[in-house]
């Protein structure tokens, strides 16, 4: 583990523990931060409103359209067709 610069006798991970249990004496949400990664915090699931599924809606109509038109004008050749 990497020492800090300003506690030679101290890791990063260390020092940011003292701090931040240090803050936690003062404030009570530092105090649940630090407790919940403690015990492992659980994820918390990602929803749309009132818990519903969040959808998703991809147009690629307009670029669909566009490399047709552009397959088209080019007489029906890929532009990767390596003989034209």
């Amino acid at each position: 583990m990497e020492r800090h610069p300003s506690h030679r006798s101290k890791t990063w991970a260390q020092v940011i523990a003292a701090k931040w249990v240090e803050r936690s004496l003062d404030s009570p949400h530092y105090l649940e931060e630090l407790l919940a990664r403690m015990e492992g915090k659980v994820t918390q699931p990602i929803g749309g409103e009132d818990g519903r599924p969040i959808e998703v809606l991809i147009d690629y109509k307009d670029k669909i359209i566009s490399a047709i038109s552009r397959h088209a004008a080019r007489g029906g050749e890929s532009q990767d067709d390596p003989n034209p």
